[in-house]
């Protein structure tokens, strides 16, 4: 029997669960739900991929992303349905629960769906580390 999560949403689906997903557009050109997030600087940027990152991987269901100093866009759609699924749909919701909504940067070429942020406990595992010395303790991440 086929996985129901892998089958494509209809349109009408679609528009339900981006109803549900405010910070998310559908991005029809790469058949994918797209965020774009600007965090404070590289090191909160780098922190949410790897939380990010555990929960896909927990998943079997990878993003999409380009990371950018402290820019982070995120697509997520599912290759073996060749459009968006219930997967992306439980991506989207988990990676909300990690970054809430947020302010809109100004000029996104993403009608207004990119988002400045700032949320220092992204940057698990950094926690009393001096992040403007020159050299950071890669060790500890």
């Amino acid at each position: 029997m086929a996985d129901p999560t892998v089958a494509p949403l209809t349109p009408e689906q679609r528009s339900q669960a981006l109803a549900t997903l405010p910070d998310w557009t559908y991005d029809p050109s790469r058949r994918a739900f797209h965020r774009a997030l600007r965090l404070a600087d590289f090191a909160e940027a780098i922190g949410l991929m790897m939380r990010i990152a555990v929960v896909a991987e927990k998943a079997d269901h990878h993003p999409e992303w380009t990371n950018v100093y402290n820019r982070l866009e995120i697509w997520l759609t599912t290759h073996d349905a060749g459009d968006v699924s219930q997967r992306d749909i439980d991506l989207a919701r988990a990676i909300d629960r990690f970054v809430p909504a947020a302010l809109p940067i100004e000029g996104s070429p993403h009608a207004g769906k990119a988002q400045q942020i700032h949320h220092p406990e992204i940057i698990t595992g950094l926690a009393g580390v001096d992040r403007r010395e020159e050299r950071l303790p890669f060790g500890i991440l």
